[in-house]
C-alpha cells in the first residue's frame, strides 16, 4: 500500500473526504495504521494535531493532482543569502518533475 501525506493547498480549513480521510471506513481494513501514523506525523512537537494535512492513497494522488512541488524547509539558525530577481519560463514556480507510472 502506497500512502501519501498531504498538506492542504488550500488552508487548515479545508480536509480530504476520500479514502483515508478522517472518517474514512479504509482505515478499518488496515488496523493500527491511522493510529502509528498519527503518532508519527500528523501530530507537532506539542502533541497537537496538525490541520490541513492528510493522508490519501497514491492511486488517488495520481487522480487528482497533475503537479508535484519539493520543498525544503531549512531551520531559522541556517544563514541566508538572497539575490533580488525573477524566475520565467518552463520552470516558473519551480522545477517541474515528469512523473511517469
Amino acid at each position: 500500500m502506497k500512502l501519501i501525506r498531504i498538506k492542504s493547498p488550500w488552508g487548515p480549513d479545508q480536509q480530504w473526504i476520500g479514502d483515508f480521510s478522517d472518517d474514512s471506513e479504509e482505515w478499518d481494513k488496515h488496523k493500527n495504521l491511522k493510529e502509528m501514523l498519527d503518532q508519527q506525523s500528523q501530530v507537532n512537537d506539542k502533541g497537537k494535531k496538525l490541520e490541513g494535512r492528510w493522508w490519501m492513497s497514491f492511486e488517488q494522488w495520481h487522480e487528482y493532482y497533475n503537479n508535484l512541488y519539493l520543498v525544503k524547509v531549512f531551520p531559522e539558525s541556517w544563514e541566508q543569502y538572497s539575490i533580488d530577481s525573477f524566475w520565467e519560463g518552463k520552470t516558473f514556480g519551480g522545477r517541474n518533475f515528469s512523473l511517469t507510472l
